[in-house]
């Protein structure tokens, strides 16, 4: 009957110990998986801002083409307005740029000039008839 105690109290120790080292586990399995959430939830807000930013880059990047396309879709408009060639109100536009005036100051000074040229030549008025 000894035998059949001490078996009894050895497998009580036993399955106490099992039951502490199951807690134990237990808890460090919980620990894991607040860890792992906690990671998992920080990497989500990164992905969302990196993607935030590729959205923003690529709407930057579409404005940038836009606002190119409107520069020359405004020059070609103002070159045959002054009916010269693109490529030469560009390089009009650019020397003027270089000499701190803008595009619209050379088309304008360049409808004057051809309203001047005009009147001299074909109505023998204005101020350029001595030129002629």
């Amino acid at each position: 009957m000894a035998d059949i105690a001490r078996l009894t109290v050895a497998l009580y120790a036993n399955s106490a110990q099992f039951v502490s080292e199951l807690n134990r586990s237990r808890r460090s399995s919980q620990n894991w998986a607040k860890s792992l959430s906690k990671q998992m939830a920080g990497a989500a807000k990164n992905m969302a801002f990196s993607l935030a930013g590729a959205a923003a880059a690529a709407a930057g990047v579409g404005y940038a083409i836009k606002e190119s396309l409107d520069q020359i879709d405004d020059m070609s408009r103002q070159a045959a307005n002054l009916s010269i060639a693109v490529d030469r109100f560009d390089d009009l536009a650019y020397a003027a740029t270089l000499a701190g005036y803008e595009m619209d100051t050379v088309a304008d000074v360049i409808k004057d000039i051809t309203v001047r040229v005009q009147d001299a030549a074909f109505a023998d008025s204005g101020p350029l008839v001595d030129f002629f």
